[in-house]
This record gives structure tokens, sequence and C-alpha cells, in this order.
């Protein structure tokens, strides 16, 4: 290939992303305005504090080998480090690609900016915003949601009279992104299920024909399945901390229903009053403008309106992606991430046809204020994070001198083991914040109070403090601490000690 074509080529890339550019920087600086407060907060989140002064990545944890490569390549080492925000930055930025793909592709080959903007659902769902909580998780697990956008950029391409080389292509193509998610982060699988879904249902309202759809419903479903079956077929390993053993076959319908009802509790319990209200509200939004932008003559509007109603209901639970298949599947809020597309999908379907800016403000005033609530909540999160560490490190500061002026010496503690029961709870800024939001309750736990019987809440007065004493493990058996010796109550905790090899220190 001589200079001359690659400069053509170059050229040629440079004409075809162009457009998009500005589209991207929009949705990307949307992204780092919610992530402001918790990016100035600076505290590391749960593993974090482990891989900060470990380096150690995902090889062993759950096959999750693309988020380690990412990690591999950002960090120029296979070593990690502490580099934030940078990677929640690059997080972002997976984000906006994504936003850029799903609006591209909704509002048929073209780029609006309302629907634009409320795309940002995807990854400013306040489940989804748990996630970019991590500093060194985060860029994997948005590449999960990039991976799973990338393969509908070839929906509307894939026609009857498609070449067999573009059907190839594409299943090449949405095959690798798929194995990138699988092995990146598996809640996000839920994604690329419902932008499927939502493409089936828009190509109902869009009155597209039945035989094309269904062979590209087809198609994608066997990639989706051949992917989770490769996926299926690598070794976990054994290792692994959380457990990950599939319903059996002869519980599969009762597991499913029982999975489903758990998810929508969930979801349902943590939501704040505002949310519920403006979600309700968009909802209706959303039938309505099915029902008024309509292709469809008369009473037949109404079968739009159940399209969408279908969508919504098949939507939400698959969000859950594979983890519906689980036995125990874990409900924290991070796990519920693939609601942020549901989300997402509503808003730009009730808004692609409006073009009248009266229009726009009307129907898209309920998404706009739903999304700017996520990103209050975002802002108060990370400011109550900030206020949750300085809270830790006074009570963790507070105790490790109590213990160091009770055993002075290396030999006071060398032989004997120290057992931490109870948690200190929320600060008064993180209480606050919890009242406003209950979905803090389902991800702040005990792991990052910051000190606590937990493995994490422990961890910064294990490794931080430089303290060579032995702790009992996380699933260890709570000792019977009431006839142990006291050796110093105080107002935060009360330590005993039978003074020979165990130490209890009781948090109040």
């Amino acid at each position: 290939m001589t200079s001359g074509s690659i400069d053509k080529q170059v050229n040629r890339f440079i004409a075809c992303i162009r457009p998009y550019v500005k589209p991207f920087l929009l949705v990307f600086a949307i992204y780092c305005v919610a992530m402001l407060s918790i990016w100035r907060a600076g505290v590391s989140y749960i593993d974090d504090n482990g891989r900060a002064i470990a380096g150690y990545a995902w090889m062993t944890d759950f096959n999750r080998y693309s988020q380690s490569i990412l990690s591999y390549i950002l960090n120029v080492s296979v070593e990690l480090s502490d580099i934030s925000p940078f990677p929640q930055i690059v997080a972002m930025a997976f984000l906006a690609i994504s936003s850029v793909i799903i609006t591209y592709v909704f509002c048929n080959k073209q780029i609006k900016t309302l629907p634009l903007i409320l795309s940002t659902f995807i990854g400013l769902c306040p489940f989804t915003i748990t996630c970019w909580l991590y500093k060194f998780d985060a860029p994997g697990m948005a590449l999960g949601v990039l991976a799973s956008s990338i393969p509908i950029l070839f929906w509307h391409s894939l026609t009857a009279s498609s070449r067999p080389r573009k059907w190839i292509f594409a299943a090449v193509v949405t095959l690798a992104n798929l194995m990138i998610m699988w092995t990146s982060y598996q809640p996000f699988g839920g994604v690329f299920l419902v932008l499927g879904i939502g493409l089936l249902f828009k190509e109902v309202i869009d009155k597209a024909p039945w035989r094309i759809t269904l062979v590209k419903t087809v198609f994608f479903s066997c990639l989706y399945l051949t992917s989770a079956i490769l996926f299926k077929l690598i070794p976990v390993n054994p290792a692994s901390y959380r457990a990950t053993p599939m319903i059996k076959p002869p519980q599969i319908l009762h597991g499913l229903l029982a999975n489903v009802h758990k998810h929508t509790e969930t979801i349902l319990s943590i939501l704040n009053p505002e949310w519920s209200f403006w979600l309700i509200v968009l909802a209706i939004w959303f039938g309505l403008s099915l029902f008024i932008y309509s292709r469809r003559k008369k009473i037949a509007r109404v079968i739009d309106l159940g399209a969408g109603a279908l969508f919504v209901v098949l939507a939400v639970p698959l969000s859950f992606g594979a983890l519906l298949f689980l036995q125990t599947p874990d409900f924290s809020s991070r796990f519920l991430a693939g609601t942020g597309a549901v989300l997402a999908v509503m808003a730009i379907m009730m808004t692609r046809n409006i073009h009248a800016r009266w229009q726009m403000i009307v129907s898209g005033a309920p998404a706009l204020v739903l999304l700017y609530s996520f990103m209050v909540f975002a802002w108060a999160f990370g400011n109550g994070l900030a206020d949750q560490y300085q809270y830790a490190t006074f009570r963790t500061n507070t105790l490790a001198g109590d213990l160091a002026r009770l055993y002075p010496t290396v030999g006071h503690f060398a032989d004997s083991k120290l057992q931490i029961q109870g948690r200190i709870g929320y600060s008064q800024v993180m209480e606050h914040v919890s009242k406003e939001y209950p979905i803090i309750s389902n991800t702040i736990l005990s792991d990052q109070d910051g000190l606590a019987d937990q493995a994490w809440g422990t961890f910064r007065l294990r490794y931080y403090y430089k303290r060579g004493q032995d702790f009992t493990g996380v699933w260890s058996q709570h000792w019977d601490c009431r006839k142990m010796p006291i050796k110093l109550d105080t107002f935060y905790h009360t330590i005993r000690s039978n003074s020979h090899d165990k130490m209890c220190v009781v948090l109040k």
C-alpha cells in the first residue's frame, strides 16, 4: 500500500467520524459533569483499596480477561497502580461512544440532540453510577457497555439482499464484542438484550417488513447464545468468592420467576419518592408519544402502545442478563446496572420524532428532570463518600492509637489474632444522603464503612497502618468476647483480650 493510498484511507476515516465528534463531546461532557463530586472525593471504593497496594487485576475473578488487558494497557504494566481519575475518564469516553451509537441507530442513522442527551441514561442511571465509583474497575465495566452497543450498528445494514460477506462480517464483529462483554463485566450482558428488544420494538412501530426483522432478530439471538456458550466453556477459577451455579433444569421456571420477582422488588424498594413520581410520568409520556406519533391510523395505534408496554415488561427483567439464571444472584446496585439501557431506549423512542421546539420542551421535560435528578444523586453521593471516608479515617486512627498504647511493642501482638465485631455505620452526611436516597443502603454496605467486621472493613487498619498482627478471616465465627477482660472501654469501642492469643474490638 502506497503512502498516497494510506492518506486517502486516513482522510476517509476522518471524514466519516467528523459528524460525530461534537455529539461525542456533548455527552462526554455530561458524563464528566455528573462524576465531578465522585472524582473530587477520590475515595477508594472497596476493591480499590487492595488493588492500590497490591496491583492485581481480574485474571482470577470470573474470567474478566478483557478488563485485565485494558487495565494493563492503561497502566503500561501488569502491575496496576492508582492512576485515578484517568481510568474513570476513559470509562466516560466509552459511555459517550455508546450513547452516540445508540442514538444513531434508534434515530434511523441520525444524531438528534435531545435523544442524544437522554441516551446518557445508560450510564447515569443510579444503579449504573455505582459502577463508576471504582477507580480500577470503571473502564472495564464501561467496556462491557460499549461492547454490547457496537453490534447494533449492523442492524440497519443487514437486509435480505445483503451480501453474504456482510452477514459474516457482522457475525464476527458481534461475536467478538460479545466475548469482550462476557470477559469484562458480565452484569452488562443485559444491555445487549435490552437494545435488541428495543430495536425489535422500533421495527414494529416503524412498520418495517416483518420477515427481515425476524431474520435479524434470530441472527443476533443466535450470536448471543453462541457467545454465552463459548464463555461457559471457559473454566472458572475455583477460588471465585461469589456463588455462580446456575438454576438446575427442573427448577428453571420457578427459579427464573423468583429472580425476576426479586429483581423487580429490589428496584422498586430503593427508589426514592421523586424518582418514582418522574418514572411514572415518564412511562405515561412514553405511552402518549407512541400513540400520538404512530404511523398507524385511528384505533390501530393501540398496537404501538401495546408494543411499548411489552418492551418495558420484557426489557426490565432481561436487563439483569444472564444473572437471571443463577441460583443465588447478587442484587446489589451495580448488578442492576442494565436498567439504565431500558430508560435510554424509552427516552430516545419518545423524543426521536419531535421537531418543533415547544414539543421538545413538553415531551422531553419528564425525562430531562429525571436525568438531572440522577446527576444530583451522583453529586450528593460523591460528597457523602468524602465525609464517610473522613469519619472512617477518624475511627480507624482512634482505634489504631488505642491499640498502640495498650500494646506498644510488636511482641505484644505478634502471636495473637485480632477480631473486630460490628460496624461504625454511616457518617452524618452519609446518613442524610441515605435518607434521601434509599439506594445507598444497597450500595454502601459494611465493606465500605471504612471500619467493620468485613474483609474490606478491616483492610485499611491491617495494611495501610502497617500492623503485622493477624486478623480473623471475614467468614470466621465470631468469638464470644464477653468473658474476656476489658482492656479499654471508650465512647467508640471496647477492647478486650484474654492476654494469650485473642484480642477483640467491639465497635460502638
